[in-house]
């Protein structure tokens, strides 16, 4: 990765799941932005500024707070982050494809540093176990 994620910040979470689905599917549909809101319950709207590669800006609406992010890492189709800015926090978000034959393990990391993002922890860890189940869905679902 680009910019690894702050393992000390006030909110950090690891969660893992194994995919029953190659890497470069599981890639394509998490680095699809566009397509996030049909298959992530929270996201609302998304507007990519590019194509998805470092330095490309998106932002999007993910459960009613609205996100300015950049890509840091794409790098099909085993890693992929952004960064993120939302009122007085940033995030760093980073997702990592282990291939394991027709499967891959899925492993997400997030830090959020800024005023008040130790009372984010609870959120940040179910909305992370969330997002994969729903990245699991929609991936086996094709």
């Amino acid at each position: 990765m680009k910019i690894e994620t702050n393992k000390n910040a006030p909110a950090w979470h690891r969660e893992e799941l194994l995919i029953d689905a190659p890497a470069d599917r599981v890639y394509a549909i998490l680095a699809d932005i566009r397509n996030w809101a049909h298959w992530q319950s929270g996201v609302s709207k998304t507007k990519l500024h590019g194509k998805i590669v470092p330095g490309t800006s998106f932002d999007w609406k993910a459960d009613g707070f609205s996100i300015k992010s950049d890509v840091h890492t794409a790098a099909a189709p085993l890693e992929f982050g952004w960064t993120g800015r939302m009122l007085w926090l940033k995030a760093v978000h980073n997702w990592t494809f282990y291939p394991e034959g027709n499967r891959t393990l899925v492993v997400v990391e997030e830090s959020v540093e800024g005023f008040g993002a130790g009372l984010m922890q609870k959120a940040l860890a179910n909305g992370m176990k969330k997002s994969l189940l729903e990245l699991k869905a929609e991936v086996e679902r094709a």
